[in-house]
């Protein structure tokens, strides 16, 4: 028990990603340590580590899993596949004599194994996931799904219609906005893939066709349920969850309110005003302290940047080194401590342009694609509007914008961890906005996340219309 302790220990002080297994019934167990913020290994070690030490489970006493040929050519199965639970682009492509799976925002390629008996196609390196394919009456695929955890997720088939398993017109009464008075949060019933849905913050639930006592069960996983309260007249009044050992949770009908359009929010953000304002600060440094709160180190920063697309952030933690992120426009530099100075390219380069701080505060019509309001919420006690930005190879992001003063409160996002090639979820707060001529200035950003902890950045300092070198926003600078 002490050294289990000790371990515990270790692992809250230095180490960033760690994998616990145990096999009591064998009197077997390992624990890997990796000085990383996250590693594939977490996930392959288990099988690796078995393997070796008790064998296969063909060179064991259990019959081996009967995987079998597909019946057809791999062609029939490669394609785009939109998953319904979020928007997102799921690709299946034919990868040294396998197929292989690419679930975004994480760029790892998952090649899989021929299908079993049951038509499921396990991952080649872990059996915790699995996908199967469904066929229409023609025998085109038409719907992948992926099982994992107990749940199964579909993904629709890109330029795939499904026909529709309820009468649209019956639900139309269904369809619109709800409100938990416990919460304050805003659920919406809309129609997807000819199907009832319902959108949750950060997730979407399609439904099955009701149950005779009226209980519409998720599709993801039917353990859980919905159910559509009417009043004595017919209407529909509220909505109730139901999910296995948790009370049942009710939202009441948002009468009368809609939500605004993208260029109402845009206006909202005074988003001319602000990329005006931004343009006229010309170069600006805001400089302060950093402070990575579960590691107990500090440090200051400076961050240089003019418009959305130049940007020079450094920081600097004293005997625990320095980094820089360098952007000039279409190319991006990054230097971390103990590793060398190096340019960005594809996902790594669009990462960067997205996370340049001013396409939060002023104009991420700059650096995004796309963007779409996806609904209305109340976050810390404060009214606002859900927004999704969009576009090319990085993750995408939801922003909540400030319903009152337009400002960005909060996005959630991911970043893609270059050494192991994960995207690990982040959280980004803005706080302290101060008005600088014209444009409102975040002067403190919080970044959270599971695998490294919190990093407040503090400013206390801003200097406007700076004299730089011409190469003061590329990797020659000093």
């Amino acid at each position: 028990q002490h050294r289990i302790t000790e371990i515990e220990r270790g692992t809250n002080r230095g180490v960033r990603s760690a994998q616990v297994a145990l096999l009591p019934e064998s009197d077997l167990g390992f624990v890997l340590l990796a000085n990383v913020t996250a590693s594939p290994l977490q996930r392959q070690s288990m099988d690796m580590v078995w393997e070796a030490v008790l064998g296969t489970e063909q060179e064991s006493d259990a019959a081996p899993v009967d995987r079998q040929a597909p019946s057809d050519d791999y062609g029939a199965y490669v394609g785009t596949y939109l998953p319904t639970h979020r928007p997102a682009e799921f690709a299946v492509s034919e990868e040294n004599g396998r197929l292989a799976l690419l679930m975004p925002p994480s760029p790892q390629l998952l090649e899989l194994e021929p299908p079993d008996e049951d038509g499921r196609w396990y991952l080649a390196l872990s059996d915790q996931l699995a996908v199967s394919f469904e066929r229409d009456d023609a025998g085109n695929v038409v719907v992948m799904k992926i099982h994992q955890g107990g749940q199964e997720f579909e993904c629709v088939r890109a330029g795939i219609e499904l026909p529709a398993e309820i009468d649209l017109g019956e639900v139309a009464g269904y369809l619109g906005s709800y409100r938990s008075e416990a919460s304050g949060t805003i659920v919406r019933a809309f129609i997807q893939n000819n199907r009832l849905a319902i959108e949750v913050p950060n997730h979407i639930f399609e439904l099955r066709p009701p149950t005779p006592d009226g209980r519409w069960m998720f599709r993801i996983d039917s353990t859980s349920s919905a159910s559509f309260n009417e009043a004595p007249d017919g209407r529909i009044v509220s909505l109730t969850f139901h999910q296995p050992a948790a009370p049942d949770v009710e939202f009441l009908r948002v009468e009368g309110e809609s939500l605004p359009t993208l260029d109402e929010v845009m206006e909202l953000r005074g988003a001319k005003q602000r990329n005006a304002a931004l343009e006229g600060l010309g170069v600006f440094r805001l400089s302060g302290t950093v402070r990575l709160v579960h590691s107990g180190v500090e440090g200051t920063v400076d961050w240089h940047m003019a418009g959305t697309d130049r940007l020079r952030r450094e920081s600097d933690y004293g005997k625990f080194g320095s980094e820089r992120l360098t952007l000039n426009g279409d190319r991006a530099w990054a230097e971390a401590p103990g590793s060398p100075l190096e340019e960005l390219h594809g996902r790594f380069l669009q990462q960067a342009q997205q996370g340049h701080p001013a396409a939060i505060f002023a104009g991420w019509q700059d650096v995004y694609e796309s963007a779409r309001v996806l609904r209305a919420a109340e976050l810390d006690g404060r009214p606002v509007y859900v927004v999704e930005l969009a576009g090319g190879s990085a993750p995408d992001a939801i922003a909540y914008i400030d319903a009152e003063t337009g400002d960005a409160f909060k996005v959630d996002a991911a970043v893609i961890d270059a050494t192991s090639t994960i995207a690990i979820p982040i959280e980004i707060t803005y706080e302290d906005y101060r008005e600088i001529e014209g444009l409102r200035v975040p002067f403190r950003i919080v970044t959270s996340s599971d695998a490294f902890g919190r990093v407040v950045v503090q400013f206390d300092r801003i200097d406007v219309r700076l004299e730089v070198d011409d190469g003061f926003f590329t990797s020659s600078s000093g």
